[in-house]
């Protein structure tokens, strides 16, 4: 475990964050960054139905490259892999992490074996998707700024990281905003919450 909470103060890799400030960060995230909880509803209709639309599922990939920047990439991806491989590789790592919650690195090597996707990076994004309540993204700008090594290890401890974090804010009953009020924090949401703090994007706390 790489974070310390103290008096309600969370240092992660000696980066220091309040607890009370993860809902605000996490709106902040949500506001700017356009149709995350709508992908988040594709990614559970397609995981309901065992992926067995391959259509969707390229559109879905497209879809997630897009949300993260790299709208090109989805392309490569599609363009690259069968249909059936991609929808067999997602179905696999929803498998391994519906058997065992902490199989992250079997997950994580479910998706890397297709093309265009063998980085952490990439695929940690479709990961997040299939499984937001486990699985966070890991680029390079949070690899480098709370020094986990964008690699399989380094990615399992930052997905391990983020669910402790999650269990943390439940137990201080630090509430999710608006549209999420009323749900448990997850490894996803506490990753967009360190990402918009990356960023800059929350107002000034005193």
């Amino acid at each position: 475990m790489s974070f310390v909470l103290r008096e309600e103060l969370i240092t992660l890799n000696g980066q220091e964050i309040q607890a009370e400030a993860f809902p605000s960060l996490l709106e902040r995230h949500l506001n700017t960054v356009g149709g995350t909880l709508a992908l988040e509803s594709q990614a559970a209709r397609l995981r309901a139905a065992a992926f067995g639309n391959e259509q969707d599922v390229q559109q879905f990939v497209r879809e997630v490259c897009r949300w993260g920047g790299y709208a090109g990439i989805g392309g490569r991806i599609v363009y690259q892999n069968p249909p059936r491989s991609i929808c067999d590789a997602f179905q696999t790592a929803c498998q391994y992490l519906d058997d065992c919650p902490a199989a992250i690195c079997e997950a994580m090597r479910a998706v890397n074996a297709l093309k265009q996707l063998q980085r952490i990076s990439f695929a940690s994004k479709h990961l997040r998707f299939l499984r937001p309540d486990l699985c966070p993204v890991l680029d390079s700008l949070l690899s480098a700024w709370l020094a986990y090594p964008l690699n399989g290890d380094g990615y399992v401890r930052f997905a391990t990281d983020c669910q402790e974090i999650a269990r943390a804010l439940d137990a201080r009953d630090i509430p999710l905003p608006n549209p999420l009020k009323g749900r448990k924090w997850r490894a996803a949401d506490v990753e967009m919450a360190l990402f918009a703090r990356r960023q800059g994007w929350e107002e000034s706390y005193a």
